[in-house]
């Protein structure tokens, strides 16, 4: 894992101080190299081929490449190149996959088989060509202006670079409050994208875009009969692969049936560390640990699982917002998500005990419909006759924030608004409530709209996990990448590959779910090993609940912050007070996920604007 920088500019820019923002994703090694208006710089963590020959930018005669990622069948591509005469210099994946695309070209790139973000030079054709892996694994951002272009791993660089690529997407707002986070390939920053997954783009030396090529995508994959066997077969293989290390891998344990099964494989091989929560917060949320869940497991297989305490039992309501601030600095886009905090702090702990990669069974409930709002979305005949009760269940605590999303999904017309309905908070009437206007609403749906063309003809089910690909997943991925990276760790995702998604595409919709079981082949797979009792629960997540520190900041220590934050310069004051009095005042409603987003919200104005 590293941090990779780029520029095509005319300018004599020095890429030093932008490779200094990225020093916690490679503190090995960091160098750049120049040719006329190119400029690639890079910083190394050594997991693969420690050695310094591996280090980067890495050159082969006029081609050099800078790399960040892992490619798991480098050892099968790097055979297929001796038999065709090539040598090496070094026994890393780094050498092997610059060799591999000045052999096969970059169509070279679909026989990957990793998570990867890459730039390669090619002096002879003069150009420059950027690459991500298949599910965008691995981040990679664009800044683009006029024939001036800037990429990173990271966004902090660019700002160092070009501080005039600072400038909000105010239309974008919309999006946010109703997910929580963007779909690709937007980051909250007018002038700033991602690269879509699945895509290579290829520059001039004068910056100009001359080609772009989608190389890898769910909506085209070939439909064919996939028998669960395959699948079995494919996470030995695919656990194998991701343990192929020169460093000592670790776990990322929570319990749940993705994590156990990367816990049965590998068995005493790695060590599985669990997050800690003070149950009596579960309790107050109306959510089960998950904790207690991941030591019996953990007992009955008989491996020691190690814990640590998420937050500390003493924390402030200044050292809540703190954390707030730090999820917003750190996701660097307009992504709410609170398990950065769950993620750095476990990637703190492991990285004291000297791990530098740690694996995750994140991407399998995507991937195979794990998410009970799956259930909502294939048997939305059924449920709909549920609507009229489901207010007797506002006084549950793990149901109350649930019910709106409900209700709402079946209030909306179109899918991509019904499906949002589900993953955020804030309903469509509170957005445009709180924003003035309907214009960012229109704007998303829009966008949905397009996104879901490829996927028309597709079950309601298969156009949500697509949606998800492209939503829900990439800012998990982001998420992730991002935490465990300020603590130099190398986060890898067993179950999370082209490959199982073209196996899980290949199964039908009753094989991956019912309205008994979500993601049916990975319960089969665990059930082989271990009872019903220890998997058939309602899992927690990898989240701290965050409804203790929302009522112990009150409402007004929230309104301070918000008012000192200026988020009222975005948002109506009038609405924001309506949430903060149906939480606190009249106890209309379990506000606590909506009260925490404005929070988010107004940390990342306050250091974006």
């Amino acid at each position: 894992m590293c941090g990779i920088l780029g520029v095509i500019s005319s300018g004599n820019l020095d890429l030093k101080i932008g490779l200094a923002e990225l020093h916690h994703r490679g503190p090995d090694y960091s160098a750049q190299y120049a040719f006329e208006n190119i400029r690639l710089g890079h910083t190394r963590l050594s997991i693969l081929d420690i050695e310094p020959e591996s280090n980067q930018p890495f050159r082969i005669g006029k081609h050099t490449l800078v790399f960040n990622g892992e490619i798991y069948n480098y050892l099968e591509l790097k055979q297929i190149l001796l038999s065709k005469g090539y040598s090496f210099r070094t026994k890393g994946d780094t050498e092997v996959l610059l060799t591999w695309l000045i052999h096969a070209g970059l169509e070279g790139v679909k026989d990957l088989d990793g998570m990867f973000a890459f730039a390669w030079l090619n002096e002879e054709d003069r150009v420059l060509s950027i690459c991500r892996d298949s599910l965008g694994i691995k981040p990679v951002y664009i800044y683009q202006e006029e024939n001036e272009v800037v990429f990173s791993s990271e966004i902090k660089p660019i700002f160092t670079l070009r501080p005039k690529a600072k400038s909000i997407d105010y239309s974008l707002m919309a999006e946010y409050l109703l997910n929580g986070f963007l779909y690709e390939p937007e980051t909250g920053f007018e002038n700033i994208r991602k690269l879509a997954p699945g895509t290579y783009e290829t520059y001039d030396f004068q910056g100009y875009l001359i080609d772009k090529q989608v190389y890898w995508s769910l909506s085209t994959l070939k439909k064919r009969n996939v028998k669960i066997n395959e699948v079995y077969t494919e996470i030995e293989l695919s656990v194998e692969k991701h343990l192929i290390a020169d460093v000592p891998v670790g776990l990322f344990y929570s319990g749940g049936i993705d994590s156990t099964i990367l816990l049965s494989q590998t068995k005493s091989k790695i060590m599985p560390v669990t997050v800690k929560a003070r149950e009596e917060e579960y309790e107050e949320s109306g959510m089960t640990s998950d904790y207690s869940y991941a030591l019996k497991i953990g007992n009955y297989l008989d491996i020691d699982v190690e814990s640590i305490e998420l937050l500390p039992t003493d924390s402030t309501n200044d050292d809540f917002l703190s954390l707030v601030e730090e999820v917003a600095l750190g996701n660097e886009e307009l992504i709410a998500d609170f398990t950065f905090q769950s993620s750095k702090l476990l990637s703190q702990k492991v990285k004291e005990k000297d791990f530098t990669v740690m694996l995750s069974g994140m991407g399998a409930d995507e991937i195979f419909a794990g998410y009970p709002r799956y259930k909502v979305v294939k048997y939305a005949y059924l449920f709909r006759i549920l609507t009229p009760f489901v207010s007797l269940l506002r006084s549950n605590n793990y149901y109350s924030k649930k019910i709106e999303r409900f209700i709402n999904y079946f209030n909306e017309k179109d899918f991509g608004m019904s499906y949002s309905s589900l993953i955020g908070s804030f309903s469509r009437n509170e957005v445009i409530s709180l924003l003035g206007n309907s214009d960012g609403i229109d704007k998303f749906a829009s966008k949905i709209r397009q996104m879901l063309l490829p996927v028309q003809g597709y079950s309601d089910l298969r156009k949500a996990m697509f949606l998800d690909f492209y939503g829900f997943l990439s800012h998990n991925f982001l998420v992730s990448d991002k935490s465990s990276m300020q603590a130099s760790i190398e986060l890898r995702v067993p179950l999370a590959t082209k490959k199982f998604y073209e196996l899980s595409w290949g199964l039908k919709d009753s094989e991956l779910m019912n309205l008994l079981y979500l993601k049916k082949p990975l319960r089969r797979f665990v059930l082989r090993f271990l009872p019903k009792r220890l998997i058939d629960r309602r899992k927690a997540g990898f989240n701290p609940p965050l409804d203790s520190y929302i009522q112990s900041l009150g409402p007004k220590k929230i309104q301070q912050v918000l008012e000192e934050n200026q988020l009222f310069l975005i948002v109506e004051k009038s609405m924001v007070n309506n949430i903060i009095d149906e939480h606190f005042k009249t106890k209309k409603r379990n506000n606590t996920y909506k009260l925490y987003q404005l929070l988010h919200l107004s940390y990342w104005y306050k250091n974006f604007v």
